[in-house]
């Protein structure tokens, strides 16, 4: 359901909609025992809601012959909900990072949780360093956060002065998380500013946190007792090595960004010199750059498999 709505001779401009999606039957993989002759099957289950709003702002703040700019807004929030898998199947496995690290669906929430290990806390929100100078880890995989933004945005604008025109486009996502598989394996090799930032590969790095000792209770949850201060120095070796084989929220990163969408230079020629009514040259640059970003240098856009599930 929505409305559009214009103004003043269409110098301010709304469009307004709100949604409500439930798409059932999806085509789900199941795993199988292999002793039945096969290793899965695809079946027609699950039920998926996804409820929003999506709104558009259109300005004309100035209009004429000579010149005119004009301003679009646009704004969108989904709320997204697996409400159920197949009877009897409450997560089904999206993707794999390497090596630990899922995509997850779990039924009765958001669709595309990322499951890792986790920083271990004391009660006053100190990450816990082990024996060893590390961030010690969760038992098991956790909850890491959703894929999905809280909302997104973008900003439109458009100026003309005679024949000649400039517009650019600004995103903006809120909200959600990616795992970087690129900064895991940069922090590994020692291939990241961070592996070098403050002579860590000659003097080493003290974690932030407090040592302590861990018990791990079966259910995934722990505790943590006898804490104090941690002095100990991890060689900057050692602390790349261990964004690959222990904590793996070190990888995960805010999907926010503001982006430079794209910048359009447009020329247009007219007059009875011409065998057209109008003709229009331009040139554009498209995602020009970008910043408000959890961890610089990489996109939250970019994928390591195309347009899959992968995060």
């Amino acid at each position: 359901v929505g409305t559009e709505l214009s103004f003043f001779n269409r110098r301010v401009n709304l469009d307004f909609t709100y949604y409500s999606n439930k798409t059932t039957d999806q085509i789900i993989p199941v795993d199988l025992s292999y002793a039945t002759g096969y290793g899965g099957k695809w079946i027609n289950s699950g039920e998926m809601t996804n409820k929003g709003i999506e709104v558009g702002l259109g300005l004309s703040p100035v209009r004429n012959e000579n010149f005119s700019w004009d301003i679009n807004l646009n704004f969108a929030k989904n709320e997204n909900e697996l409400v159920e898998l197949d009877e009897g199947l409450e997560t089904l496995l999206l993707s794999n990072a390497p090596f630990r690290a899922q995509l997850v669906a779990f039924a009765g929430q958001q669709y595309g949780t990322i499951m890792g290990t986790d920083f271990i806390y004391d009660d006053q929100g100190n990450k816990v360093i082990d024996s060893n100078g590390q961030y010690a880890a969760t038992n098991g995989l956790v909850s890491l956060g959703s894929v999905l933004p809280k909302w997104t945005a973008g900003l439109f604008n458009k100026f003309r002065y005679k024949n000649l025109d400039l517009s650019f486009l600004i995103d903006v996502r809120q909200g959600g998380k990616y795992y970087s598989t690129s900064h895991q394996w940069g922090m590994y090799s020692g291939m990241l500013q961070e592996t070098v930032d403050n002579n860590i590969r000659e003097d080493g790095i003290v974690l932030d946190g407090v040592t302590g000792d861990v018990t791990y209770n079966a259910d995934g949850t722990y505790q943590v007792s006898n804490t104090a201060e941690n002095t100990t120095n991890l060689s900057g070796y050692n602390y790349g090595k261990s964004h690959y084989a222990t904590v793996d929220a070190l990888n995960v990163f805010d999907a926010n960004y503001f982006k430079l969408r794209e910048v359009t230079l447009g020329y247009s020629f007219t007059g009875d010199q011409l065998p057209f009514d109008k003709l229009r040259l331009s040139v554009f640059g498209r995602n020009l750059y970008t910043w408000g970003l959890d961890y610089d240098g990489i996109d939250p856009e970019t994928t390591s498999a195309g347009s899959g599930n992968i995060q």
